[in-house]
């Protein structure tokens, strides 16, 4: 949502210009059409379908499978919010995480169903009553005013004249991108560094997967990784160079590893002592993504951006009754009175389990005093919306965890001033780090054009990052991804 929602901030800010911004559709759904009524025109294939049908959450529990395998799982957590162990260890939605996601739904839903009403000159009401009638075909769409025309795509040029009163050019995506802004200036221009952390947080170096046919093609489908060592390396490259005058940090995650939370929440520390960091929250800056974020000298996120979760997971699942029903057995011999407590052969003493809650109370502590810290708040005021809960950006801001609400336009923005940059001064924009996704490395290495046989040491970073995250007993991982259908 968060980043839907900077799509929409770019679309009215071109459509402010004084120009026009016409959308095409052919297959639509909710969240697609949220975008579209951005625009000043909205046309759609005859054959087309709107799928506007308002909201939904769907959450899946395994415990009654595991039951029948003979699985336990043996989860621990702090905050009554941090829901994220449910799946496995309920067989339904506590109070608790029916609360929050209800509470979450009712905003995003809010903001959906306002910015289409505003763009469709409807009035809220009648927005609510369009999407409890729908879906629709595309004849049925243009009955209920959710579209301007049909029309096919040999059309479009058409429309476009009739639109501007002018013959128009049409451009592909890809000659529009080959048209660049030049700068041109004796002098050097001062610099911003953006700082992209996203992905699953782990100890080590970060793996990039773009989705594109060429990672498909090299079977490297896998979940993108934000390395610590790579963005703590980053933000230290960053501070350190002198020509720098503030740092964005472009946060879009979910968390992960408390370790890989907190080796980066520490360069975000030395950092701010030297130049202005500014935190831009994406889709997603929740439970780790939020520790790192919570520093910053200003936060900015969407409205919709998932923030929050202000929690502790850890445990362990236990195979015993598993091993049970296929007849295996196992022997452990024991050097340590504990040295078997995350064996997945049984499951926790009651003295583990004390052993594991006092380490998540800990690291909870740590957490709260930390967003206590950056958000220059009593620790008691942040324990009143921590507790592992979910907010939207908009929520989070009228709470205290959000300064302000935009995208990285708006980032960057405030970091020029905050390095007493002019706002209509030109910058360079330095991004960090270096981005080579994962199909690429497997085939060339860390190194464009430079061949490396199977690359080992692409293997062994995937390697490690799988060791890493299976290694780790403390997570600060937000409880539930939403797709919105």
């Amino acid at each position: 949502m968060g980043k839907l929602q900077e799509m929409r901030d770019a679309i009215m800010d071109f459509r402010a210009s004084g120009k026009k911004a016409i959308c095409y559709m052919e297959m639509a759904g909710n969240k697609e059409y949220y975008l579209a009524a951005a625009c000043d025109r909205l046309v759609i294939n005859p054959a087309g379908y709107l799928s506007l049908n308002g909201l939904r959450s769907e959450v899946t529990f395994y415990k009654g499978a595991l039951d029948k395998l003979g699985i336990k799982a043996d989860l621990y957590h702090i905050g009554k919010y941090k829901s994220a162990s449910e799946m496995f260890t309920r067989e339904g939605m506590s109070d608790a995480y029916r609360e929050s996601l209800n509470s979450f739904l009712d905003d995003v839903s809010d903001q959906m169903v306002t910015g289409i009403a505003k763009g469709r000159g409807m009035s809220y009401a009648e927005m609510l009553k369009r999407i409890d009638e729908g879906p629709y075909t595309a004849k049925e769409a243009m009955k209920a005013a959710l579209v301007d025309e049909l029309v096919y795509t040999d059309q479009l040029g058409d429309i476009a004249e009739q639109e501007f009163g002018e013959n128009t050019i049409k451009l592909s995506g890809k000659e529009y991108e080959s048209y660049k802004y030049h700068y041109y200036a004796w002098s050097a221009k001062p610099k911003l560094a953006v700082i992209y952390a996203a992905g699953m947080m782990a100890p080590g170096r970060s793996m990039f997967n773009d989705g594109s046919p060429q990672a498909e093609a090299t079977g490297s489908l896998l979940p993108q990784i934000m390395g610590s060592e790579t963005i703590a390396e980053a933000i230290k490259e960053a501070r350190e160079d002198g020509s720098i005058k503030a740092i964005v940090l472009r946060i879009d995650s979910g968390g992960g590893s408390v370790f890989a939370s907190d080796v980066i929440w520490r360069e975000v520390m030395l950092a701010k002592d030297e130049k202005p960091v500014i935190v831009s929250m994406g889709g997603v800056a929740a439970s780790g993504g939020y520790y790192i974020a919570c520093p910053a000298d200003v936060i900015v996120a969407e409205p919709g951006t998932m923030t929050g979760s202000i929690g502790v997971l850890a445990g362990k699942f236990s195979f015993r009754g598993l091993y049970d029903k296929l007849g295996i057995t196992k022997e452990i011999l024991k050097r340590g009175k504990n040295s078997d407590i995350f064996t997945i052969h049984r499951d926790f003493t009651d003295e583990q389990r004390e052993i594991i809650n006092r380490h998540i109370k800990e690291m909870y502590n740590d957490f709260v005093g930390k967003v206590a810290q950056g958000r220059d708040m009593a620790e008691e005021a942040v324990e009143s919306f921590a507790q592992g809960r979910i907010w939207t950006g908009r929520q989070a801001k009228n709470n205290g965890l959000v300064d302000e609400l935009g995208g990285l336009h708006l980032a960057v923005s405030l970091a020029k001033s905050r390095a007493g940059l002019e706002s209509d001064e030109s910058v360079d924009i330095v991004a960090f780090p270096k981005r080579i996704p994962l199909w690429n490395r497997f085939i060339s290495g860390e190194v464009f054009f430079v061949p490396e046989p199977l690359n080992l040491m692409v293997l062994s970073d995937v390697m490690k990052a799988t060791e890493g995250l299976a290694n780790e007993k403390l997570f600060f991982l937000m409880p539930y991804t939403l797709d919105y259908r």
